[in-house]
């Protein structure tokens, strides 16, 4: 159920979640809990496994990255990516939107493939790939 809530939320909403399941777990670990099934005191060392698992569910798409996560609104127009591509002596074939980012695929000016990853709103490069091999954007 904790992982269902996550998933939708935003990234700084996953973070806060995350730390409330965390801050949760971390009350549950410190109390002593009863196991009815064998009648006795449930082991620290159940409680600090369980409290470890729900750590890294909870966390886990919490920090998942995004590289391009911005409003519609606050996207450069596709005119600028080609703009972009132009000065980088990029030929374009195609020009799309994956993952929240800007994605050309074209040739450079050595007639080798490339596939760029552009951040929407301030266009940064983020990765570059030349025919098999990748590198990563200035950041």
């Amino acid at each position: 159920m904790v992982v269902e809530a996550i998933l939708p939320a935003r990234a700084d909403e996953k973070l806060t979640l995350a730390l409330g399941v965390i801050k949760v777990a971390v009350s549950f670990g410190v109390q002593e809990t009863k196991n009815t099934d064998a009648g006795g005191v449930w082991p620290m060392k159940k409680t600090v496994s369980m409290l470890g698992v729900l750590t890294v569910l909870a966390a886990e798409p919490a920090f998942a990255r995004d590289d391009c996560f911005v409003p519609m609104s606050g996207w450069q127009p596709r005119a600028a990516v080609a703009r972009l591509a132009e000065e980088n002596g990029w030929q374009i074939r195609r020009i799309k939107i994956e993952d929240g980012c800007y994605q050309i695929y074209g040739l450079d000016s050595s007639g080798r493939r490339v596939e760029v990853k552009v951040h929407p709103a301030t266009l940064d490069v983020i990765k570059l790939e030349y025919e098999g091999t990748e590198e990563k954007g200035k950041d």
